[in-house]
């Protein structure tokens, strides 16, 4: 049962006579007015009861105004404002504590159910024939965003796989329990409008497609984003209000940002890849590995419908051995592992795209690019494969062109996409690309395709198949994967 308090207003009826018909109707409306303003700003502290100090703001200033109005007193107000506070202590939401510190607390996640066939065609020079495995899955994700009261905000996430490029668990070894882990922890700080600094193990802060990045990976290190267009586009803006009392006007101006149609950011990022043991000398293996990468976003609205975007960059690394690191964490089909090195790798890079509405839903034509100038280098000291005689430029070379066509984020909604890749052996790190075409191996070209269907506005379907074939057959190298990778994935995933 609903406190008195917050119980819903009901009007009386009035008196028959019409001599006082007039007199009562006004004295009535006021009466409901603020017996209903009662009742709705008690409504929004229980509904909202998290973000309390928020919710507090935004009714001290509607009261404030209706005060002006003429429409309450100030001990009307203040007769309120203590019910509020009485409700909101004796509610579910009164009994939640979070930190003082805290303007705002975000909670969130989602969750899927996924099942994987795989079909591997092996290397002649591997033993064996062709692997098929089929598997039933799932991935958890737990979140958490949070505002401090000034400059700061900062989140972590949970998620239940430790892999970098994949959060799956497979249903397996007899109802067993599955772990948790730490997969994003940071701190964020808005120096300015225009400037921005994270730390910790964050969300991809680049603009980029799964060429270079699988979307699973969440690196660590520091970053800082100035964003050029926010120091422009500012104005003088009349924001003079009245008095308390409602009967003199203040005048005041306040300088506000008005979005331009074009945006430019510098994005540059300075990630921790692993740490090795500073007790051996003068030699890779004692050498913590880093990843540098830098990136200038540009953005043009060339209409109200149809904008462009390109993202030139550098990503280049540090000599350094990756001793913990397993170029398949998510167990690729073959069988393979590489511990990889950061020798040897200094990618040009250049993604983008143009979107625009096409057949009532909105589209977008996307493409990436990635050049290893150093990929000489790296086929010969890496992979040790310059003698075989069957590489080329393209083994340096890596690029992903496709179209995506709707969203899928409402009910009814669905999703197309599809894209051509071509990833060279020497022209990414196998650590970072996509796990899942070509089972995260390099040396291949293919097609990746899929559909999504929005049953609710949480709950969506999806299908996607992959199929990838080597640049160079046969090739004696565990990065280099298969000759042929197929791979079909169905999904049931929701929001919470």
């Amino acid at each position: 049962m609903a406190p008195p308090y917050c119980a819903l207003p009901i009007a009386p009826r009035p008196s028959a006579g019409r001599d006082r018909a007039n007199t009562q109707t006004q004295v009535i409306r006021k009466k409901v007015t603020k017996s209903l303003l009662k009742s709705l700003l008690c409504a929004g502290a229980l509904a909202f009861g998290l973000p309390w100090a928020a919710q507090a703001q935004e009714n001290n200033a509607l009261l404030e105004a209706l005060i002006r109005k003429g429409i309450l007193t100030d001990q009307e107000a203040e007769d309120i404002r203590a019910g509020l506070v009485q409700e909101y202590a004796t509610s579910n939401a009164g009994k939640i504590d979070i930190s003082s510190n805290l303007n705002t607390l975000k909670i969130s996640g989602d969750t899927r159910l996924r099942y994987q066939y795989d079909n591997n065609d092996a290397q002649i020079a591997n033993t064996g024939n062709d692997r098929q495995r089929s598997r039933f899955r799932f991935r958890l994700r737990l979140n958490a965003e949070y505002d401090f009261a000034g400059p700061f905000y900062g989140g972590l996430s949970l998620e239940s796989g430790n892999d970098a490029n994949s959060a799956n668990q497979t249903f397996q070894d007899g109802f067993r329990d599955y772990g948790i882990f730490i997969s994003k922890v940071y701190l964020g700080w808005n120096a300015a409008d225009w400037l921005t600094v994270v730390a910790g193990k964050q969300d991809n802060p680049f603009y980029t497609t799964s060429l270079v990045w699988d979307s699973d990976i969440n690196p660590q290190g520091l970053v800082e984003v100035v964003d050029f267009h926010k120091l422009f586009g500012y104005a003088d803006v009349e924001t003079g209000g009245y008095s308390k009392d409602g009967k003199t006007y203040l005048g005041g101006t306040e300088r506000r940002w008005s979005e331009p149609n074009w945006s430019l950011s510098l994005i540059a990022g300075q990630f921790i890849y692993d740490d090795n043991d500073e007790s051996l000398f003068d030699n890779d293996q004692a050498t913590d590995a880093f990843l540098f990468q830098t990136q200038l976003l540009f953005g043009y609205k060339l209409s109200e419908n149809v904008q462009f975007k390109m993202a030139p960059g550098w990503l280049v690394y540090n000599a350094a051995s990756l001793s913990n690191v397993d170029v398949f964490n998510d167990a690729n089909i073959a069988g393979n592992a590489v511990n990889g090195a950061t020798r040897d790798l200094s990618l040009l890079l250049l993604p983008g795209e143009v979107s625009f509405p096409l057949f009532g839903q909105s589209a977008a034509f996307i493409w990436d690019f990635a050049y290893n100038t150093s990929g000489d280098s790296r086929v010969e000291n890496i992979y040790g494969l310059g003698g075989q005689g069957a590489l080329s430029s393209r083994d340096r070379l890596a690029f992903l062109v496709g179209i995506k066509i709707g969203k899928a984020k409402k009910a009814g909604e669905w999703a197309f996409f599809t894209n051509y890749r071509q990833t060279g052996i020497a022209a990414l790190d196998p650590n970072l690309t996509d796990s899942d075409f070509n089972g995260g191996a390099l040396n291949a070209a293919g097609f990746e395709t899929g559909v999504e269907y929005a049953m609710t506005d949480y709950l969506k379907l999806g299908l996607e198949y992959d199929y990838a074939w080597n640049l160079n057959d046969d090739l004696a190298n565990p990065v280099s994967g298969g000759n042929v990778n197929k791979l079909l994935q169905v999904d049931l995933s929701w929001k919470f």
